[in-house]
């Protein structure tokens, strides 16, 4: 795989005219497509989604990632955080815990990948009153279980995992608080999952849409799809992959959009190559 995601940080805009109203086209609905972190050698950076209240970015930032887990990441690890000020993202990640002082307002949790003993398992990551807390959960496994999703009411946690039982490489599952505790968790079935590995889930404010990345059909580099859950069938719908500008020839994963579905963030490649790119909808 041919991520490698940086901090040194640029701010180039490429512009793509907006004709529909509907996120999914993506060819016709991106207004701007803008490089927010550009490539550093071993330094890699994740981005873990907007805060509910839209005011910041968070990130996950680590050195010498190991590809074959994903981009779970290594420790020592940074989470790292972008405010938004005034619609607009700051132009640099704050990373040093007397910088998160000042964000002593905003809340927010993730869900994080932490390789440890060769073995990547998931976390809860919690940001309150300027610090952060992590909360290992039960349901991690001796295989690989990467980078996940909770729901717009935190009830439910949407991952990736090369468990057994799967249909084959990484798949995609969900596991939901009972009251307790997190349920054991399904797959996602086949109009989800594949032969390939499915990875990156994230679950818009709506609770029933779902973009993930795949390599589908032997596909070397990843795409972002999405598909939506239908009450009355009770499954997920057939995956539809993203057009351009947002799926490019190379890997495009970790789309994150915002509360206010105005913007998304993942990692992609463009003009001026690999990074952390933000995209405007009209």
């Amino acid at each position: 795989m041919r991520v490698l995601i940086g901090i040194l940080i640029m701010i180039i805009t490429l512009a793509a005219e907006s004709k529909s109203i509907n996120p999914q086209d993506s060819s016709e609905n991106v207004k701007a497509k803008t490089m927010f972190a550009a490539t550093t050698q071993h330094l890699y950076i994740i981005p873990l989604g907007y805060t509910p209240s839209n005011d910041a970015l968070f990130g996950l930032s680590f050195q010498d990632g190991i590809v074959s887990k994903y981009f779970a990441a290594q420790v020592p690890f940074n989470i790292i955080v972008a405010p938004i000020v005034q619609g607009e993202l700051s132009k640099r990640y704050l990373s040093k815990p007397e910088e998160f002082s000042k964000l002593k307002n905003i809340d927010a949790k993730f869900i994080i990948s932490i390789i440890k003993d060769n073995n990547a398992d998931l976390y809860i990551a919690k940001f309150s009153n300027g610090t952060f807390t992590y909360e290992k959960l039960p349901f991690n496994s001796e295989y690989n279980e990467v980078m996940g999703t909770f729901d717009a009411e935190g009830n439910k946690i949407f991952f990736a995992s090369d468990r057994p039982g799967g249909f084959g490489g990484y798949d995609i599952y969900e596991s939901e608080w009972d009251g307790k505790k997190w349920t054991e968790p399904k797959n996602l079935g086949p109009h989800v999952n594949t032969t390939g590995d499915e990875i990156a889930p994230f679950m818009l404010k709506d609770g029933v849409t779902l973009y993930f990345s795949s390599r589908r059909d032997g596909k070397q580099d990843f795409d972002i799809y999405v598909t939506t859950f239908s009450d009355e069938l009770v499954d997920w719908g057939e995956a539809e992959k993203l057009k351009y500008p947002i799926n490019t020839d190379a890997d495009d994963i970790f789309f994150r959009v915002s509360p206010d579905e105005t913007r998304a963030v993942y990692c992609s490649s463009g003009k001026e190559g690999y990074g952390v790119y933000e995209v405007l909808f009209k």
